[in-house]
């Protein structure tokens, strides 16, 4: 990258001169490259969904982003990485920021839906607790209810076994 004058202008440009050879001679350059201005960056953002911040030596910024200039802060809500990029006009930084929204909205998603299964973990265990326990004190409600007939006398019933459990 470097800086190269377009239309009486100063610009960031990624370029590259290569010489034509012709009988082992220099016949002329071939010169091509793409300049890195607001337009290239918005196309950018439009391919790989990121923010774009081109700051050059003098202070002056191109970005997707709607930032105040004086500010060094990073946006709320924002990964970055910046990286030098060095070339005759003096040093030019891009920083490029990630949104952490989807990885919030994920993470809140994974909270609510384990919350969730925690809830339902819990009424089940609820459940099969008072099922069981109902299973196991049937039992022992019939053999109490016999035991007080016998105290109160009545011996012509005999008590009947339904089960053939340890109880």
């Amino acid at each position: 990258p470097a800086t190269r004058r377009l239309d009486d202008r100063p610009a960031l440009a990624l370029f590259s001169d290569s010489p034509i050879l012709y009988q082992n001679q220099t016949s002329g350059y071939l010169r091509g490259g793409i300049v890195i201005d607001q337009a290239y960056l918005d196309r950018l953002k439009r391919t790989s969904g990121l923010e774009l911040v081109l700051q050059d030596s003098l202070g002056r910024v191109a970005s997707t982003l709607t930032i105040d200039s004086t500010s060094t802060a990073l946006p709320a809500g924002f990964q970055s990485r910046s990286v030098p990029i060095g070339g005759p006009g003096g040093p030019v930084t891009l920083t490029v920021l990630a949104s952490t929204r989807p990885a919030e909205q994920t993470i809140t998603a994974l909270r609510t839906t384990s919350a969730l299964l925690g809830v339902l973990a819990v009424i089940l265990a609820i459940a099969l607790a008072a099922l069981w326990s109902a299973q196991l004190s049937r039992p022992v409600e019939r053999l109490a209810e016999f035991s007080e007939r016998v105290a109160r006398g009545e011996w012509d019933e005999p008590l009947a076994v339904k089960s053939f459990r340890e109880l």
